[in-house]
């Protein structure tokens, strides 16, 4: 199917998740030297274990799609830099290769179902951007910012669900005080109706929502 086996970059949409899994494994056992692939809003349920092929992979889109899991084999995608699974609801969780991704720069999980981050989030040390909006299923929240290094862009946004699983809201804002290398705090919300404004923490101004159950 795949003539052009120098190809480097590519999209692909599809509506019938077994016709796109089938597809992907025929790209992948081809294009070699693919740079991007972006999978955005196809049906796809799974990513088959031969993306491992794909070792040049820089930029790898997932959002919008029905993808349940990522194979253990992501991390061998040594120069993945970006890693896009926002809006991949059916996603609880990721593989310990993650941290394996020595390169990764952003990593998109807004409007996810996951629970929890592996520890190894942590060996990420060149890992700049990290997008936890809408993640209200999210658990141990303190230790996941704890695991972090040098995140320079944090989004993150709770709300009165938080309480209920007895979030330490305090020791969260004392979490993302000691992210040090942290320049932008997107999307941080605690509540259901927001009034904005603006607050000063740990030496970096962030947009602020001060809401109101």
């Amino acid at each position: 199917m795949f003539e052009k086996k120098g190809l480097l970059a590519l999209l692909l949409l599809s509506r019938n998740g077994v016709f796109m899994k089938e597809v992907l494994i025929d790209l992948f056992e081809k294009l070699r030297f693919l740079r991007l692939l972006d999978l955005n809003s196809s049906f796809l349920e799974e990513l088959p274990d031969l993306v491992c092929n794909l070792i040049l992979l820089r930029y790898l889109s997932l959002h919008g799609t029905n993808t349940k899991r990522l194979p253990a084999t992501i991390g061998k995608l040594y120069h993945l830099q970006t890693l896009q699974l926002g809006n991949c609801i059916q996603i609880h969780e990721l593989s310990y290769s993650i941290g394996d991704l020595k390169f990764l720069r952003h990593l998109g999980l807004h409007n996810t179902s996951i629970r929890m981050l592996p520890e190894t989030v942590s060996n990420l040390l060149n890992l700049p951007t990290l997008e936890l909006g809408n993640c209200y299923k999210l658990e141990m929240l303190q230790k996941i910012l704890k695991n972090l290094v040098h995140p320079r862009h944090l989004g993150l946004q709770l709300d009165w669900d938080s309480w209920d699983r007895q979030i330490d809201i305090i020791a969260m804002l004392h979490g993302i005080q000691c992210l040090t290398s942290l320049r932008n705090l997107s999307r941080f919300a605690v509540g259901s109706e927001a009034q904005c404004g603006f607050r000063i923490i740990g030496g970096f101004k962030t947009s602020w929502k001060t809401l109101h159950h």
